[in-house]
């Protein structure tokens, strides 16, 4: 099992090795690229999120990593592993995506109805992600994937 010993310390470093890296990638999202469509995601991509999350009335902090892989005409597949508190859980699922001319695309699992955020930056080398729900246990989770 992973375990940290510091765990709230990691995920503030995470989160601010995070937004630095958001602000320094996301004036790259026009360079290289645009008008943006679909075939911009293609192929398999590392990421890491965080999330905070309620699963019964206190928040939870939580971080997943993984791997996406984007078809270039719509859907994807993902697998990744979550730790809450310490609990690690396994998971795999399939997708649908959108994107749009700007670079920033929506990422929706199947079945599902709410939807996922990013934009693509760095020519497609790299994807800025963020969500937030009202509904469902997850309140908020950012994070970023890097090409394969």
């Amino acid at each position: 099992m992973l375990k940290t010993h510091f765990p709230f310390l990691s995920i503030r470093m995470a989160l601010g090795v995070l937004s630095l890296f958001a602000m320094g990638c996301s004036s790259m999202s026009s360079s290289g690229g645009g008008p943006f469509s679909n075939g911009d995601l293609n192929g398999s991509y590392h990421f890491n999120l965080v999330e905070v999350r309620n699963t019964g009335g206190s928040p939870e902090h939580c971080d997943e990593w993984g791997t996406i892989t984007f078809d270039g005409v719509g859907s994807a597949t993902g697998s990744s592993t979550r730790r809450c508190n310490g609990t690690l859980d396994s998971g795999s699922g399939s997708f649908t995506y959108i994107v749009n001319p700007d670079g920033t695309f929506t990422l929706t699992a199947v079945g599902e109805t709410e939807s996922d955020h990013g934009q693509i930056v760095h020519r497609g080398n790299l994807l800025l992600l963020d969500s937030t729900t009202r509904t469902g246990n997850v309140w908020v989770h950012n994070g970023v994937a890097a090409k394969r």
